[in-house]
């Protein structure tokens, strides 16, 4: 019956087991380094996509710009007829 006891972990059961657990760790670093990694490069992709996009749209921005200011020299002239028109009252 003596020999059923368990026998506490030697020196060279808890070096094993610390080293396994080191392993898993590193493991799961490295393959947190690699989603990292892969994450970084997609942000990377997307952030030159949104640049381009970005000057794509900018003569855009700029003809709209100028669209309003004509817009607002016409409403301007309009509202200036009708005072004309209108007569001071």
């Amino acid at each position: 019956m003596a020999d059923d006891a368990p026998k506490p972990p030697d020196r060279l059961d808890r070096i094993e087991a610390t080293l396994d657990r080191l392993t898993q760790r590193h493991e799961a670093l490295a393959m947190n380094l690699e989603l990292a990694a892969r994450d970084i490069e997609n942000l990377k992709i997307l952030a030159l996509q949104d640049g381009e996009h970005i000057r794509l749209l900018a003569p855009n921005a700029q003809t709209l710009h100028a669209s309003i200011q004509n817009l607002e020299r016409i409403a301007t002239a309009h509202e200036q007829r009708i005072d004309r028109i209108e007569g001071p009252q």
